[in-house]
């Protein structure tokens, strides 16, 4: 998915040691996570966690742009 804005959410590696907002499974370094960079919020990878939230936000996305 295209970021049309810089500070829009997106996969990253890890750069430290982390925790999942959501399930506070430990985010190592290198793992891949979900990340908010305007509210620094980080997700980790499982299906309800960091997959989820990129579904939640391509799903707002479609509705914006109608």
């Amino acid at each position: 998915m295209k970021r049309p804005y810089p500070k829009d959410p997106l996969w990253i590696k890890a750069k430290f040691l982390s925790v999942c907002c959501r399930c506070k499974r430990q985010i190592k370094k290198g793992d891949e996570a979900f990340y908010y960079p305007n509210d620094k919020i980080i997700y980790c990878e499982s299906d309800n966690c960091g997959k989820q939230e990129e579904r939640d936000f391509a799903a707002n996305m479609f509705d914006e742009r109608g």
